[in-house]
């Protein structure tokens, strides 16, 4: 009897054992399969969003010309005359913009034309940049360089945007770089630039995106003049004659290896209120 009591148990124990077996993978048979249709539908995705990245990019002849009024001697435009300076005209990569260019500026803020002959003075580092129209609003760090053992990286601007110290200030003469996150659902460091997308359908419909830094003395304002996409691999820190800031954030959504670049010069500056 007893024997036969021990066979039964040993009999339940096998059939336990094999039913938690059977369970054990099937359970790893659905994760898989789970993940396996993740992987195929986050690739699909991330074809689908690197195909669409031309969408960010405008270049100059893409932009719309502003409708500004027409000026006569006997009434002359106000606004013209009081903006823009005799025979100022913005000179960059796309060439020639027309004097329009310098139409719309905010109250306050006067054209300058910084040139060979007309430099700009060195200025403290900016510390809070704006562009309203995107309702972007934020301080700005100077980023420091990381030691990662093999190699050394700036680091990554958490809530806030970032400024490369070794490139020029806002309001200087030379090209300043300014990094900051499309988004960090992981790292959780903020979504400073995700509306920095917006920028080419901006311009398209003929809408000034205009840039301001504010360093706590003065302000200084750049006209947005395009946007482009580069690979994370092909990012350059270029440089240039004029004064010029480039703004730099993640893209495509969710991918992240693409660089979005908008690119501003600058026209007018102002004081601090």
């Amino acid at each position: 009897m007893i024997a036969g009591y021990d066979y039964l148990t040993l009999r339940w124990r096998r059939a336990g054992f094999w039913s938690r077996t059977r369970i054990a993978a099937c359970a790893l048979l659905i994760t898989g399969g789970i993940l396996t249709g993740i992987g195929v539908a986050y690739y699909g995705y991330a074809g689908d969003a690197r195909a669409s990245l031309p969408k960010l990019e405008v270049k100059a002849a893409e932009i719309a010309p502003v409708s500004i009024p027409v000026a006569t001697v006997d009434q002359p435009d106000p606004v013209s005359q009081e903006f823009i300076p005799e025979a100022s005209v913005y000179s960059g990569d796309a060439g020639e913009v027309p004097q329009e260019f310098y139409l719309n500026l905010p109250q306050g803020f006067e054209v300058i034309s910084p040139s060979a002959d007309n430099p700009l003075p060195q200025v403290a580092p900016a510390t809070r940049m704006s562009i309203s129209l995107l309702g972007i609003d934020s301080n700005v760090v100077e980023l420091s360089i990381m030691d990662l053992g093999d190699r050394r990286a700036y680091e990554t601007p958490k809530n806030t945007i970032g400024h490369i110290p070794e490139t020029a200030d806002a309001g200087e003469q030379g090209s300043g770089w300014y990094f900051g996150h499309t988004e960090s659902p992981i790292l959780d460091e903020g979504s400073v630039f995700f509306n920095l997308q917006q920028v080419a359908d901006e311009l398209r419909i003929g809408r000034d995106v205009d840039i301001i830094t504010d360093n706590g003395t003065e302000q200084f304002l750049y006209r947005v003049t395009g946007a482009r996409v580069v690979h994370e691999d092909d990012l350059k820190l270029e440089t240039g004659d004029g004064s010029s800031i480039h703004l730099v954030s993640c893209v495509p959504r969710l991918v992240y290896d693409h660089r979005l670049i908008v690119d501003a010069d600058l026209i007018a500056r102002r004081s601090s209120s």
